[in-house]
């Protein structure tokens, strides 16, 4: 049997960071290291993009090969101007709040979200297929299947045209729902819905394959769709195997204060992971000490002045991923905020197994029966469960210092969760196509 070529289009890559890299990383290394030739279609580098970080493309498997396409025009002016990065993603936070090209730069947020379908990453699309029209990329590299990954949607869109115009087949790939996301409604009008609904129907009635981060986000599209369950598969992101290794490198230091340090790093805010009942909670423990690392350092800055000033709350700017790795160590407890709906999971909970750190686990969900992350957090053992409210995170508060001390990681509970064995279930998806054929 031939080794089968599998092309995968994202623009989320190292030396690109974030959640979504994380689960791009993951599946392209697995499937590299399963025998699959994987070739990854993304982003040029451009030291000026907001999540840049030239660390992690050590991260990337040594056969895997890159085509790297400029970036679409509207992206490619925006992040060659480091003014720009720094005022939208927050690192330049001292002013923001009375910045006009914060004003003007969310406007024109606001105007891309409602013009651009999918989104504004459509853009890239042009450079793509001039790119493999003009180096006949596909048959050259005897590419088998193309894998195109969201998010942002605009990447199922591009691989469906690659896919009819080559005629190979294609696999979608789904970090969070698309039309059918609890958010979308809010933020789009009827019309652009029905745009999009029709666009993704087409998509997924084409493809040979779905795959999805979340078993809720697969429920949810086999309903909505009537997918078949041979045309369905849930990859979790799962932790980075080398974790655990970071983990058994560090040596934690002797703590010097009686402070107990909690410590968060991502997006919060209210109405998705809403932080106000933790803030007011913490006014009540003058020992705990709370560390966020966020991009919307200003915006969360001024809610903890609101509403938790006298709380010992730090609001900090985002580090590198190893770096902050370490300072979860260096950590008593790891914050866990749940999503509202069901069908997505913060990447992030896979983060936290390999450290062995208590998680103060805040659930957003009524339905602990529908709680994606409770399953995972149940089978990691080191955690207390607590409902976003004042009472409730009271509560656990003060439940959780019985769990600030040495801990074992019990490894075979989790190990189902690494990247290897999650990301493993495409590549024996792939070798079973191929045989049947």
């Amino acid at each position: 049997m031939s080794k089968i070529n599998v092309l995968m289009l994202t623009p989320a890559f190292p030396p690109y960071g974030g959640s979504h890299t994380q689960r791009m990383t993951a599946i392209a290394n697995t499937l590299s290291k399963n025998g699959i030739g994987v070739f990854v279609m993304t982003y040029d580098i451009m030291p000026s993009h907001p999540t840049y970080d030239e660390v992690l493309l050590k991260n990337v498997d040594k056969d895997i090969r890159m085509a790297r396409i400029k970036c679409g025009y509207l992206h490619y002016r925006a992040y060659k101007n480091n003014n720009f990065t720094k005022i939208k993603y927050g690192s330049n936070s001292n002013n923001q709040k009375k910045s006009l090209k914060n004003r003007i730069l969310s406007f024109f947020d606001k105007i891309k979200d409602s013009i651009f379908v999918p989104d504004s990453i459509i853009d890239w699309k042009h450079n793509v297929l001039h790119h493999c029209k003009k180096t006949n990329f596909l048959k050259t590299n005897k590419i088998d299947y193309i894998y195109a990954c969201s998010m942002p949607c605009s990447m199922l869109s591009i691989g469906y045209k690659l896919s009819r115009k080559y005629n190979i087949p294609l696999l979608l790939d789904y970090g969070d729902p698309w039309v059918f996301n609890s958010n979308y409604r809010k933020k789009h009008t009827w019309l652009k819905f029905r745009i999009e609904h029709k666009l993704e129907k087409k998509y997924l009635k084409t493809s040979l394959l779905v795959t999805f981060s979340t078993k809720g986000c697969e429920k949810l599209y086999k309903d909505k769709y009537f997918l078949k369950e041979n045309k369905t598969l849930t990859i979790m992101t799962g932790y980075e195997d080398r974790l655990f290794d970071l983990t058994k490198s560090y040596i934690f230091p002797k703590k010097e204060d009686d402070f107990i340090v909690l410590s968060y790093g991502g997006a919060i805010q209210t109405g998705v992971r809403d932080p106000i009942p933790l803030f007011h909670a913490l006014e009540k423990f003058p020992k705990y000490r709370f560390n966020i690392r966020t991009d919307k350092v200003h915006t969360l800055s001024n809610m903890v002045n609101t509403y938790a000033s006298n709380a010992n709350i730090n609001v900090i700017p985002y580090i590198k991923f190893d770096e902050y790795y370490f300072e979860m160590l260096s950590s008593d407890v790891l914050v866990f905020f749940g999503n509202s709906t069901p069908d997505q999971l913060p990447g992030k909970i896979f983060n936290y197994l390999p450290t062995g750190k208590p998680i103060l686990y805040i659930c957003n969900i009524d339905d602990d029966s529908k709680d994606q992350a409770l399953e995972i957090v149940k089978d990691y053992g080191n955690y207390v469960f607590c409902h976003n409210n004042y009472d409730d995170i009271c509560i656990a508060l003060h439940d959780i210092k019985k769990k600030i001390q040495a801990h074992n990681i019990e490894e075979s509970k989790i190990v189902k969760y690494s990247n290897y064995n999650q990301c493993s279930k495409l590549a024996q998806w792939l070798k079973q196509k191929e045989k049947s054929l």
